[in-house]
């Protein structure tokens, strides 16, 4: 079962896009049941960043010079977890409640 995607978990970091600071995808973490990383990278969300969150997320605007691009990143976190993080033709866990969306809004403070 090593390297196995049958049971993963996954950490995101945030940042806030546009002038209502929507969260926004920022870097996508997966290891497996024994810790092994699956996937670790910094994503280049769609739109402005406009809040990093630093204190928060880590994220700092070095991280996105060279990020991996949102859509690219999503067809890479399917390829590792099948279909549990984004899509599998048929079957869309956000759809069916077991994991959140990428792009979040939020009420504005």
């Amino acid at each position: 079962m090593a390297g196995s995607p049958e049971v993963v978990a996954m950490d995101c970091e945030m940042v806030g896009i546009g002038p209502q600071r929507v969260s926004g995808l920022a870097r996508c973490s997966i290891v497996n049941l024994y810790g092994t990383i699956l996937y670790d990278k910094y994503i280049r969300p769609e739109g402005e960043i406009t809040d990093y969150r630093t204190r928060v997320s880590g994220i700092t605007p070095r991280h996105m010079v060279a990020a991996t691009p949102f859509v690219e990143a999503r067809l890479e976190d399917s390829s590792v977890s099948r279909g549990g993080v984004t899509h599998e033709p048929g079957r869309d866990k956000r759809k069916e409640g077991g994991v959140g969306p990428f792009l979040k809004t939020t009420p504005s403070s």
